[in-house]
């Protein structure tokens, strides 16, 4: 009998709750009640008052209802994904009962003024992104802000609780920060978190390990201290600033393509944990010297392009030399480590160099690698076999010995120079067009070989008097 007194108890309880649910959502004809949740709205003022027995904002509630004002009552817990996007809301806030604010709920709004409680414990994605927000107070609750939380709005500065452990991916980027202080208990932060602001100061937290791609690329810093927990910096990572000096610690490993591109850089230290160099790494900057540590084995294409580099040190480390590495700089003389087997298009392209020394390692001389210099002698080693296009162009050579490992010779390879006389080897079996054009040449021998001659040897030879061709066959 007491069991089924206690079933009848629970059966009313039930009916009871239903219909006072059905009851007050049934006194609120704008809005789309569903149990304590709204779900959706139909009403035609702008300025919304949430009933007070709501505890839950549905996803996309109030999406794109044109919005000017809205009071959330204490009842509230949930604030749910999109749940008032794109409205036109000025202000907004958020009591403390609420324990969870969704991905994009407020976004696209014109927010000046947002209360966040300290019920709240992760900012989530894009959350408050696209508003005019221009200041913002983060409670001491919250553990991480998410990716794109604080996207694209008008924050001039910030305070990061010692709360928090991560900040995502372009949390606070396109906005206004003029400095910013990354507490240690941060651990990771997201690529994109601070891209395109107006930070001039920056303390990053000793914690992070990684400084990911375009962190604080396009803003406008002068000076920047890595820690020491730092062991790689990403693609882009300080691109795009305004930086003098840097202190890379001896815990990096790798710095990634572009990371210190475009800045006003005249002098860097890299520690010698370093390893790899990436592409265009310090690339448009004003760097004056540079010696690179034996722990590099790899410098990317145009890693130091764009400088103004009077010397270079190259460890034996290295082994290959890429594309436009020191291109557009002011070297005078250069020596190539004998570990290095590959030297890249253009890599040294566009400085004043006097000297080379190129290593017995080498064997192939890529397109316009020491064109644009001030060479007047060079020594190409036995080990070469080809020479290519534009190689040795616009320099001041008066002289060059081809040696007998050569069997390719490149189109203008030579041109633009004070060659008097030249030898071709017998070793070479292929001459491209116009190898030697734009020379005072006075004798080319072409010594006993089979090879292609193109008829492009001889024509607009300045001051050209004689061309002997000891052949077997000429092709």
């Amino acid at each position: 009998m007491n069991k089924i007194n206690i079933l009848l108890v629970l059966i009313v309880l039930i009916t009871s709750f239903d219909c006072s649910s059905r009851r007050r959502a049934e006194d609120y004809p704008d809005f789309e009640i569903s149990g304590t949740e709204i779900i959706d709205y139909h009403g035609v003022s702008k300025d919304v008052v949430i009933p007070d027995f709501i505890t839950s904002i549905g996803k996309k509630a109030f999406y794109q209802k044109g919005l000017t004002s809205v009071t959330i009552p204490t009842s509230v817990i949930n604030i749910k994904d999109s749940s008032f996007f794109k409205n036109k809301l000025r202000k907004i806030i958020i009591p403390n009962s609420v324990t969870n604010i969704g991905k994009s709920s407020f976004s696209k709004n014109g927010l000046r003024s947002v209360t966040i409680p300290n019920s709240i414990k992760s900012i989530e994605e894009y959350s408050f992104s696209y508003n005019t927000l221009d200041s913002i107070t983060i409670p001491n609750s919250v553990k991480s802000i998410e990716d794109g939380a604080f996207y694209n709005n008008h924050l001039k500065s910030i305070n990061i609780p010692n709360s928090v452990e991560s900040i995502g991916k372009s949390a606070f980027s396109y906005n206004q920060l003029v400095s910013v202080t990354i507490p240690n208990s941060v651990k990771n932060i997201g690529g994109w978190a601070f891209h395109h602001n107006d930070l001039k100061s920056v303390n990053i937290s000793k914690s992070v390990s990684i400084i990911r791609k375009r962190t604080f690329d396009i803003n406008r810093l002068e000076s920047i201290i890595i820690p020491s927990s730092v062991k790689s910096i990403g693609e882009s990572a300080f691109s795009n600033n305004q930086l003098t000096s840097v202190t890379i610690p001896n815990s990096v490993k790798i710095i990634g393509e572009f990371a210190f591109n475009r800045n006003h850089l005249t002098n860097i230290t890299i520690p010698n944990s370093v390893t790899i160099i990436g592409e265009f790494a310090f690339n448009n900057n004003q760097l004056m010297n540079v010696t690179i540590p034996n722990s590099v084995i790899s410098i990317g294409g145009s890693a130091f392009s764009d400088n103004q580099l009077t010397s270079v040190t190259i460890p034996n480390s290295v082994t290959s030399i890429e594309r436009s590495v020191f291109s557009d700089n002011k070297l005078t003389n250069v020596t190539i480590p004998n570990s290095v087997t590959i030297i890249g298009e253009f890599a040294f392209n566009k400085n004043q160099l006097m000297n080379v020394t190129i290593p017995n390692s080498v064997t192939n001389i890529e397109r316009s690698v020491f064109s644009n210099n001030k060479l007047t002698n060079v020594t190409i080693p036995n080990s070469v076999i080809s020479i290519g296009a534009w190689a040795f162009a616009n320099n001041e050579l008066t002289s060059v010995t081809i040696p007998n490992s050569v069997i390719r010779i490149g189109d203008s390879a030579f041109s633009d120079n004070q060659l008097t006389s030249v030898t071709i080897p017998h070793s070479v079996k292929n001459i491209k067009g116009y190898p030697f054009n734009y020379n005072p040449l006075k004798s080319v021998i072409i010594h006993d070989s089979v090879f292609v001659f193109d008829e492009n040897l001889t024509p607009i030879y300045k001051g050209i008097n004689n061309i002997e061709k000891k052949e077997s066959i000429i092709k």
